[in-house]
């Protein structure tokens, strides 16, 4: 079985027993590389000469950026199957664009379809019988809205609208022209800003009458990455809702209780970071297990909800099976057409569907393949996304 993963920003390719193979973008070394001559020709630019005092400083001469360049930091965002076979799209956001690219895993060819400021991308999907893209992207108030991609001409055309965050299309492989999404409604204060986001529900999408309704619904759940199935069936992940905006009274006691301890915790942090820059050395006392496995970050975030993985991957000398990244109340669902729901995993953060029905998910730290006993295939990343190829 071979699959793509996306972790930590990078790109892996997983086939067969071996270890997993980085795809490298050939257009974001290209950056890379540029953003590194431009650097280091600018840099003479920060040099200062005469000593103190001296009022031709570059500082004064070239400004505050004087030699201050910002460099390209390319991050893999999201990762969809192509219409051709051994195809993928992805997206590449760099320090103040992005792009979409299509990319060949046999030839190791890439090609760049359009690469924009205005491109902020929070999903992807390309339907394998005509090779018509959307995407999801994010406007001014970084609300989502899907857009139809036409290659040849780049031309991008707005497909949903309104008050509301729509995301993470995916196209229905037995009806043409179906796209099912997860959309949000929008709560605004008094100036009209946005406050917070409502409970993800799953949309139907039916291009060729426009029509737009939705699927499933409920105030207490979110529904996540919905995809149909060959059979007629939906896919989805559920978790419960929370909204950010409205604590019970218990949590909201909980925190103003707990205020002090937080600020004394930012402090020490802030004095540990200090310490390590200038004395290179940490205020933070040994741990007896691993500072981090297999990651050097210390955050991750799947589908807006962040997690601190020091607190989660330090509760044992050696992380286990039994670690888990998100609770076991995020679970991958399957609702047939009559509308019977079947849990096939739970600690689910990502998942796709196969050919032959074959259901690949993620719990963040592991690939599995879904079954009575499921199987794993991978695991040795933090992985936001998971791609049957």
């Amino acid at each position: 079985m071979r699959f793509v993963f996306l972790a930590e920003g990078n790109l892996y390719l997983k086939a067969g027993p071996g270890p997993a193979v980085e795809i490298e973008s050939q257009f974001a070394q290209e950056a890379v590389d540029r953003s590194s001559t431009r650097n280091s020709r600018h840099a003479w630019k920060a040099e200062e000469r005469g000593g103190p005092g001296n009022p031709y400083s570059a500082t004064t001469v070239w400004g505050r950026q004087a030699g201050n360049t910002p460099d390209d930091h390319p991050t893999m965002r999201h990762v969809a199957r192509g219409a051709r076979p051994d195809e993928l799209l992805y997206v590449l956001a760099m320090s103040a664009s992005s792009g979409l690219f299509r990319y060949n895993l046999a030839t190791r060819e890439e090609w760049r379809l359009f690469h924009r400021q205005d491109f902020d991308a929070c999903g992807l999907s390309s339907d394998a019988v005509n090779g018509q893209i959307v995407v999801a992207s994010r406007d001014k108030e970084s609300l989502g809205k899907l857009e139809l991609i036409d290659e040849p001409t780049r031309r991008r055309d707005r497909i949903t609208a309104g008050d509301g965050h729509d995301s993470n299309p995916s196209h229905d492989p037995a009806a043409r022209g179906v796209v099912y999404l997860q959309s949000s409604g929008i709560g605004r204060n008094e100036r009209g800003e946005i406050a917070a986001l409502g409970p993800a529900a799953v949309c139907r999408l039916d291009q060729s009458s426009g029509e737009l309704s939705t699927v499933l619904e409920d105030e207490h759940w979110d529904y996540l990455l919905p995809k149909a199935g060959l059979d007629g069936s939906l896919y989805y992940i559920r978790r419960p809702y929370a909204a950010r905006e409205d604590l019970p009274l218990g949590e909201k006691l909980k925190a103003f209780v707990l205020v002090p301890f937080h600020l004394a915790g930012a402090v020490f942090e802030f004095l540990d970071a200090f310490s390590r820059m200038f004395g290179k050395k940490p205020l933070r006392p040994a741990r007896n297990g691993p500072e981090v496995p297999v990651t050097q970050n210390r955050y991750a975030t799947f589908h807006n909800t962040t997690i601190e993985l020091e607190r989660v991957l330090n509760r044992r000398t050696k992380p286990g099976q039994d670690v888990q990244l998100v609770p076991k109340t995020w679970e991958l669902v399957r609702r047939d057409r009559v509308g019977v729901e079947t849990v096939l995993a739970q600690h689910a953060v990502s998942y796709d569907l196969g050919p032959a029905g074959e259901v690949l998910y993620s719990d963040g730290l592991r690939v599995w393949l879904a079954g009575a006993t499921p199987t794993k295939l991978h695991e040795g990343h933090i992985i936001q996304s998971v791609v049957l190829v």
